[in-house]
């Protein structure tokens, strides 16, 4: 299990999808990984918008900031310059990995399907009892369920970040309906990204 999950969303134009994820999958995703401290990535599409969401694996927070981001952007070539000049609204977060719920179906991970939550709870220790108590609850005994992440921010918009992995849609279809809402929990705007995995490929 990795300590920190560099976090990017965004939106593609349907016309500039196919290259983007061309040059995404093919030549972005393998560069990253062959940085020291970077261990696994997946990338989403949602379910119903053209909003992506790409996850990189890292022993921890100091991997992403040495280079920052900021660094990283200086030395970009001019593909990747034109590539990431393409995704609209951007949001970036470097989380800490907080603790993890391990499901049922951890065998079948990453899983196809996901659901990212980021935001703040008006009372902090209500909310993390909460999740420590009835989401684990509820997630442990979910069919399809894989692993549930409770994420701290580091870096950008949202204080917590909470990511759910399942065997496929139907599974998380059904584990939000059995999953009691959180009394104070207040995500962003558009910050509950529900998908579909694009890469690594499903068989």
């Amino acid at each position: 299990m990795t300590a920190a999950i560099w976090t990017l969303t965004y939106e593609i134009a349907p016309d500039n999808r196919a290259r983007y994820l061309d040059w995404f999958h093919d030549i972005h995703i393998p560069e990253k990984l062959s940085r020291a401290g970077y261990r696994w990535a997946g990338h989403y599409q949602s379910t119903d918008s053209d909003r992506y969401v790409a996850f990189f694996g890292g022993d921890s927070t100091r991997v992403f900031f040495d280079p920052s981001p900021a660094q990283l952007k200086q030395s970009q070539d001019d593909l990747t310059r034109e590539m990431i000049a393409l995704r609209q609204n951007p949001s970036s977060y470097v989380f800490t990995e907080e603790w993890d719920c391990v499901g049922p179906d951890i065998e079948d991970r990453p899983g196809a399907a996901i659901e990212l939550l980021t935001g703040a709870a008006e009372e902090d220790d209500a909310f993390n009892a909460w999740l420590a108590q009835e989401m684990m609850q509820v997630f442990c005994n979910s069919e399809g369920a894989i692993r549930a992440r409770k994420l701290l921010a580091t870096l950008g918009p949202a204080k917590h970040g909470v990511l759910y992995q399942f065997s496929d849609s139907q599974a998380l279809g059904a584990f939000n309906s059995a999953l009691p809402p959180s009394p104070n929990f207040k995500p962003e705007n558009g910050a509950r990204f529900t998908g579909h995995r694009l890469w690594p490929p499903v068989p």
